[in-house]
């Protein structure tokens, strides 16, 4: 999702960094329930922990809760990586593009959905801790996606969401000062 953002950010800085992914496998390797996925994370750990990058942003799916989280971090600081936690945001609860999109053009309605607030993904997830820690920077997404108190899927009428979990390029630059504090050292 923030892939563009950083790439260009580092760019501009003139440093490297890596951000993993994990392909919508989970972090955490023993968190990982296929056989495929637990490769892709042991894989993507060992891969990094050996880079010459000592910047790494970790961006994960936290849909199934930061469980092993803490394990990667402390693998990959072990390696004396300098670590970056990409937070959650709240992902809308239906294929929001599709439904979007026939709502500009055709005047459809969107479906009716409660909207989650920043205050239950802190609970979900325990935010607060995350944020807590010395040992890494952490990124919370959420904080302008919630900026209301509620996790909204437009801001200022346009769509932060390309599809159910992607954000569109529009909205990329809504999280660029998180980033940029983030590069220059700031949680």
């Amino acid at each position: 999702m923030f892939a563009p953002l950083l790439s260009r950010l580092l760019a501009e800085r003139g440093e490297s960094g890596v951000l993993v992914t994990f392909n919508g496998c989970r972090v955490a390797i023993g968190a990982n329930l296929s056989t495929t996925c637990r490769h892709i994370a042991e894989e993507s750990l060992v891969s990094v922990a050996t880079s010459p990058a000592s910047l790494v942003f970790v961006g994960t799916s936290w849909d199934g809760g930061p469980s092993g989280l803490g394990e990667a971090i402390a693998r990959l600081r072990r390696a004396g990586k300098e670590v970056v936690l990409i937070g959650p945001l709240a992902p809308p609860p239906y294929p929001y593009a599709s439904v979007e999109a026939r709502r500009r053009a055709f005047g459809h309605s969107a479906p009716p959905t409660e909207l989650t607030t920043s205050a239950a993904l802190d609970t979900r997830y325990g935010l607060a801790a995350w944020q807590a820690r010395r040992d890494i920077r952490f990124l919370r997404p959420d904080l302008v996606q919630c900026r209301s108190g509620r996790c909204e899927y437009q801001i200022d009428g346009e769509p932060l969401f390309s599809d159910h979990a992607h954000l569109s390029a529009h909205a990329l630059h809504l999280f660029e000062p998180q980033f940029r504090a983030a590069l220059n050292g700031r949680h």
